[in-house]
């Protein structure tokens, strides 16, 4: 069964940033809805994405991977699975050629489509992460082991710290997408959360309001009691004296990218 978690994860993965509350529910409610696994999400979001992109002339330049797309082109096929490679593993086409052409190889010849084929990449990641893989059966060097595990871990992260933040994420315009992806990425580790949440609360919001407070407070508070990060959210609370609602809204779509 797809969880809140499962979507925010492929934003990050798919988007390169945090997604925002509407966008989680309402892909969630379909998800549950319709039943889909986590292929069919990815599908419909992948779906989603393309004609979204396409229709506006600002996401072409922030998503090119997604510009008239086409299963049959591999070099089509090759920016979708390099963008998510960076996203996962930190890596380019440049430096790991053989890891991409995979993938794309599979796509072309018709062995799995590409949101089979995200799936498949974003499971090797959490097979990784979990230490369900000998990685010395893999041959790679000590060095790219170093880089995997480093890469793996810092997108685990990012998905936690995504997953607390997003809820106080609400109509966000389309000049804020880089935004949340420039806060994405500032993550690393645990250690990197309240700083980023604090920035992206400062970015996003223009002015204090009760219930973005509130938000935040809980959020915090969940934070500490997930034992994620160890803060005090009376004293930290202090150095965040903005927040309230951006007022335009992204798209009238449930598909917000």
């Amino acid at each position: 069964m797809i969880t809140k978690r499962d979507i925010v994860k492929y934003y990050i993965a798919m988007f390169d940033r945090i997604p925002e509350e509407k966008a989680v529910n309402d892909w969630y409610d379909n998800s549950i809805k319709n039943n889909w696994d986590e292929k069919q999400l990815v599908s419909a979001l992948f779906n989603a994405a393309v004609e979204v992109v396409n229709s506006n002339e600002e996401l072409k330049k922030i998503y090119p991977q997604y510009v008239n797309y086409n299963n049959n082109d591999a070099s089509s096929a090759r920016k979708v699975i390099e963008s998510i490679y960076k996203a996962l593993f930190d890596k380019d086409y440049k430096e790991d050629p053989n890891g991409i052409n995979f993938w794309v190889n599979q796509i072309i010849n018709k062995k799995m489509n590409i949101s089979d084929a995200i799936v498949n990449i974003e499971h090797f990641t959490e097979e990784v992460y979990n230490n369900k893989i000998n990685l010395d059966t893999l041959n790679y060097s000590k060095t790219d082991i170093e880089h995997l595990k480093y890469a793996v871990e810092t997108f685990e992260s990012r998905v936690e710290y995504a997953n607390i933040v997003y809820p106080v994420l609400n109509n966000i315009n389309f000049d804020k997408i880089k935004l949340l992806q420039e806060d994405i990425n500032s993550i690393h580790s645990s250690k990197d959360f309240y700083n980023a949440y604090e920035l992206l609360i400062t970015n996003i919001y223009n002015n204090q309001t009760n219930e973005v407070m509130e938000n935040i407070e809980k959020n915090l508070e969940n934070i500490s009691d997930s034992s994620i990060i160890s803060i005090n959210n009376e004293e930290n609370l202090g150095f965040i004296d903005l927040p309230g609602h951006y007022e335009h809204s992204i798209e009238e779509s449930m598909y917000l990218l």
